[in-house]
């Protein structure tokens, strides 16, 4: 076959595939390279690199001058993370700042450097009482944490209690911590254990994971949290007639969300979910709790 009439079929097919995104822009489609990934010596490499490096000088950044007074404390935890660690406690971030034979940042600019690398992408920091003692000096750790529960049914866990779990989830969205804790036995997320309340917590704060909170419908006490909400799990879909006779306009209270770009985050749908579930109660409509997939009914007070 031609390689160069492929290579413009190719270029044509991502140019047709992308031309109403509004990413489009984003796509560097000249000069058209074409990798044979079989053959270490392809010129295209050579064009590829070069492209590369072009893009890097025509950056709006490239140039400007940065604090080099952080970077002996980068390059440490870079290291640790080529050994395979992938969180440290606040403490011991400090304490490997404070041993730095280059540069020793003071607790000001080590809370500056740790938020500057959050934004960065290079390590997961939150400063807040439940998430500050921890820092996720590999990010991927939270891939592992999103494909130990959040994933397809073709890749659920074959041992039969697990497998439960994912299938309650599936149907109701809810799990509770035991639950999740039981998951990340499994060999292959033992690394999540010893880390276990705080990734939990994460989870909360991320909204990927919500609260079930309950009163005492006497004192008005909250109750001891026992299940949380699961949202992206669930698969099931609204086959009650809920929205045609309860959804009127004299019940009923509507939000309405507009955005700039024609491109949603497939996430945000459930983050939304999530937040509302921590701050009202699921509805329920003849004994069902009304609660699938892209859809909750949520009491607000005794008549909604």
């Amino acid at each position: 076959e031609n390689v160069d009439i492929r290579r413009e079929e190719l270029y044509i097919g991502i140019e047709e595939l992308f031309k109403d995104h509004e990413g489009r822009h984003h796509l560097v489609l000249k000069p058209q390279i074409f990798v044979n990934a079989k053959d270490q010596g392809d010129p295209e490499i050579e064009v590829l690199k070069k492209t590369i490096t072009e893009l890097t000088f025509s950056h709006p950044c490239w140039g400007e001058r940065m604090p080099n007074a952080c970077v002996p404390l980068e390059l440490e935890i870079a290291e640790l993370v080529a050994e395979g660690k992938q969180i440290m406690s606040l403490v011991e971030v400090e304490e490997l700042n404070a041993i730095s034979e280059v540069s020793v940042l003071s607790p000001e600019q080590l809370t500056d450097f740790l938020h500057y690398q959050h934004s960065l992408g290079k390590i997961v920091y939150f400063d807040t009482p439940q998430l500050r003692d921890n820092v996720i000096i590999s990010p991927l750790l939270m891939v592992e944490v999103m494909r130990s529960f959040i994933t397809d049914v073709e890749f659920w866990p074959k041992e039969d209690k697990t497998r439960k779990t994912f299938k309650k989830m599936s149907e109701n969205g809810m799990i509770q911590k035991v639950d999740l804790y039981q998951i990340w036995e499994q060999e292959e997320f033992r690394q999540i254990l010893p880390f276990k309340e705080y990734i939990f917590d994460m989870l909360i704060h991320l909204d990927i994971v919500s609260e079930q909170r309950r009163y005492d419908t006497k004192t008005g006490s909250r109750l001891q949290i026992e299940n949380f909400f699961v949202p992206c799990m669930l698969t099931q879909r609204n086959e009650t007639d809920y929205l045609t006779q309860e959804c009127t306009p004299e019940r009923t209270l509507s939000l309405a969300f507009v955005f700039k770009g024609t491109i949603i985050p497939p996430a945000l749908p459930n983050r939304l979910i999530c937040a509302c579930l921590s701050m009202w109660t699921l509805k329920q409509y003849h004994g069902r709790k009304l609660m699938f997939s892209g859809f909750i009914g949520l009491s607000f007070d005794k008549r909604a």
